[in-house]
């Protein structure tokens, strides 16, 4: 049905109520969820990905539609909801994801092994298979509280031919180096970019 105009045609766009009917999955965003052809859906499960980026209001729109088992996937301490500064004053800058998460632990319900009394439930995804050992164990130190650990070998993460004086011998394990850089952001694009820093 790609390329039809659904609104114009009251077969098309019974043909794509029909389709969406047959569904057992639907992939949107959330806002989308509420929009167009999907408004009248109800939405049994909703899986909310990157949820911790989004605002809590937007997480909102799938979850109110019939939503009986949430589960929403993010990182509370990467990225943000993305908002605007005025916001802020509202209390959008505080994802529903961040909310849950942090919500307290001794109200009894939710604990730190995910179990639950209530209706919500919290599991950490502890290791990961990006990076190389060196880089997460500072991440894990840093942001995780030494919870996070790699999943795969430090030779299936080898260090690239590059220009860069990484260090070589005993010291070639570190990946992981700051470096100032204090050239200011070019803002005169449709985003910011910095190539200095690049």
């Amino acid at each position: 049905m790609m390329g039809k105009e659904l609104y114009t045609s009251y077969s098309t766009l019974n043909k794509a109520r029909d389709q969406i009917k047959r569904c057992q999955l639907i992939f949107t965003t959330c806002i989308g969820s509420g929009l167009g052809l999907l408004h009248s859906e109800i939405f049994d499960t909703v899986i909310v990905d990157e949820a911790s980026q989004q605002t809590e209001p937007a997480s909102l729109v799938p979850l109110v539609k019939g939503c009986r088992k949430a589960i929403l996937v993010g990182d509370d301490v990467q990225l943000g909801a993305t908002i605007q500064k005025q916001a802020v004053l509202q209390g959008f800058d505080i994802s529903l994801f961040e909310r849950l998460y942090k919500q307290d632990t001794q109200s009894g319900s939710v604990f730190r092994d995910g179990t639950a009394s209530g209706s919500v439930a919290k599991v950490m995804l502890d290791t990961q298979y990006r990076m190389h050992s060196s880089v997460c164990a500072f991440s894990s130190r840093e942001f995780y509280e030494d919870k996070l650990r790699t999943g795969i070998s430090n030779n299936s993460r080898p260090l690239l031919p590059s220009v860069f004086p990484w260090p070589v011998g005993e010291k070639a394990e570190k990946r992981l180096i700051f470096l100032e850089c204090a050239t200011p952001e070019d803002l005169g694009g449709k985003s910011k970019r910095n190539k200095e820093k690049a």
